[in-house]
């Protein structure tokens, strides 16, 4: 049995390792843990590949969930409720209720913007100037992974 990492499985499937992980919570994908390190072997995940139902699709409802989660999980003190992995179902109304600071108000008005463009409209670039370099990079990255999963769509 060959077994990949997280990262090489990511790479493998073209996702961020975020997505991944998104796909394992929600038991989406075959897996295993050892030692705490999430392991998938090489066969079961061909497997898996070769029958492509399962593999969820890239649908707007999918990229937007995810681009969304990833930019939130950098913030700490969300309502451990607001957020529905299963269901790909962010609740802003219930996090901008919290307590938050400015700072993470951006963060949040990032997500939700990538979340629901059609409802959520914010100055993107101004947001993502007041961010520090680690939260740009992971919108940058997110916004890296959203035109791959377009450019997948479109071949």
């Amino acid at each position: 049995m060959n077994y990949l990492t997280t990262k090489e499985t990511a790479n493998k499937l073209n996702i961020t390792v975020g997505t991944l992980r998104n796909w394992v919570s929600a038991k989406k994908i075959p897996y295993k843990k050892a030692n705490g390190k999430l392991l998938f072997d090489q066969d079961e995940l061909e497997v898996w590949l070769a029958n492509r139902d399962s593999l969820p699709k890239f649908s707007n409802i999918y990229a937007n969930f995810d681009a969304a989660f990833t930019i939130l999980k950098s913030i700490s003190n969300l309502p451990h409720n607001a957020i529905d992995v299963e269901k790909n179902y962010i609740d802003f109304s219930l996090i901008n209720k919290s307590n938050i600071s400015q700072y993470d108000k951006n963060l949040i008005e990032l997500a939700a913007n990538f979340y629901k463009p059609d409802i959520y409209r914010f100055d993107f670039l101004n947001k993502l100037y007041c961010l520090n370099k680690k939260d740009q990079t992971i919108v940058i990255n997110v916004l890296e992974q959203r035109l791959k999963n377009l450019q997948e769509l479109n071949k």
